[in-house]
């Protein structure tokens, strides 16, 4: 990336950590991670489930891209047609 992409990229972290500090979340996304041979895997996968956070969610605010020829190719939104 050149300076303008960090710079930008660097903005956008910001302005999703300030954003997350609104909604009362922490700022930077934190993980947990189970072991599946844990006895009480399955009662954490029931309590995700339960929550909407198992299997596939969609998610409109999030995209699929690819990269063709070095370029990152996002798709179209309802917005550019």
């Amino acid at each position: 990336m050149d300076d303008r992409d960090k710079s930008e990229l660097s903005r956008m972290l910001w302005k999703i950590s300030q954003l997350r500090s609104v909604e009362g979340k922490r700022p930077d996304n934190a993980y947990l991670v189970i072991n599946i041979d844990e006895p009480y895997a399955e009662e954490v996968v029931d309590i995700l489930k339960e929550y909407g956070h198992w299997g596939h969610v969609v998610d409109i605010n999030q995209i699929t891209a690819v990269f063709e020829n070095e370029t990152l190719l996002l798709p179209e939104s309802e917005g550019d047609q």
